[in-house]
């Protein structure tokens, strides 16, 4: 049996990056007060070394969230291996401008070329869009690795993509090989497995921060590409709107009285979206935000109150 310091919910506070396409708006209207001018992405729940997320409240306040499950692992599930590794990792992400044209290997393709590495499978929702705003999503018809190729080394691969409109509140999943880029003018929630694994295939004739421009990794790319036509991948409204083989997420409404969720099996995941929100349990009571992120550990019995909305992240334990 967890002692219920262990098993209270905690807040978790992030790793920041500063790529180069990152806004502001994670600072100004979700307070992260992280001291970045140019803040893209936060990795809320991160146990990937490339990125460890903090636990932020309670008695653990301080220990990284990977070094915590390796010391209780039972807060993940009773089935967890207890190495600290979560297979899920949630960001927010900030797009000021157009991020790089993109794919993402499979995890056999990651495991023989990345060192072990996961591949990564991942679904975004919407939280907030300028207007106009708009994402890409697969190809807009069937091709081939050498029309793609050229496209990319002369600059009209841009032609080749299906960009699709967006609001807040549309899902998109993103499976591996699927050819993929943030647009301008977005922020939202990605849920994805725990892999920093990224193929450039474009980049918009962009330089870096060094002033050169960005790399390319346009024969991997080319090697994990799923070159058919895009299929419909978005979906919108509340309740569950992903189950993978990696995660469950489900958009929820939360009333303004309290309502319970129950003990679960493993441990979930609540990113807040819109309002303030009370979560209560036998070891923990506090408030959360928009942009804060909690964790629930496995076998808590809590409930929510107040007007607002939440991701709730349910990882899918080996």
């Amino acid at each position: 049996m967890k002692r219920s310091t262990e098993s209270a919910p905690f807040l978790l506070s992030p790793a920041a990056k500063d790529y180069v396409w990152g806004g502001t708006r994670l600072n100004d209207f979700y307070a992260k007060n992280i001291p970045l001018d140019r803040l893209a992405e936060t990795w809320e729940c991160s146990t990937h070394p490339d990125g460890l997320s903090r636990i932020a409240s309670g008695g653990f306040a301080g220990t990284t969230l990977r070094d915590f499950l390796k010391d209780h692992p039972g807060t993940v599930s009773d089935s967890y291996a207890g190495d600290g590794d979560l297979p899920v990792l949630v960001k927010l992400i900030d797009s000021a401008s157009d991020l790089s044209v993109q794919v993402h290997p499979d995890d056999v393709y990651a495991a023989l070329h990345e060192n072990g590495e996961r591949g990564k499978t991942e679904m975004w929702y919407v939280i907030e869009a300028d207007p106009g705003a708009s994402l890409i999503c697969g190809f807009s018809a069937d091709t081939d690795r050498g029309t793609v190729a050229r496209a990319s080394e002369d600059g009209t691969l841009p032609s080749l993509l299906k960009r699709v409109p967006v609001r807040p509140g549309d899902v998109f999943f993103i499976r591996p090989g699927t050819v993929h880029a943030i647009g301008a003018g977005i922020l939202l929630c990605e849920v994805q497995q725990s892999s920093n694994v990224t193929y450039r295939l474009y980049d918009w004739g962009r330089v870096g921060t060094d002033g050169k421009p960005r790399q390319l990794h346009l024969e991997k790319a080319l090697d994990v590409l799923d070159f058919r036509a895009a299929e419909e991948h978005s979906t919108s409204g509340d309740g569950t709107v992903c189950d993978c083989e990696i995660f469950r997420t489900d958009v929820i409404e939360t009333p303004k009285e309290a309502v319970g969720f129950g003990i679960g099996d493993t441990c979930r995941i609540i990113v807040g979206i819109k309002g303030e929100i009370v979560i209560r349990s036998e070891g923990a009571s506090f408030c959360f935000w928009a942009g804060d992120c909690v964790f629930v550990p496995a076998g808590t019995d809590f409930s929510l109150e107040g007007e607002g909305k939440i991701l709730m992240i349910f990882p899918k334990i080996p």
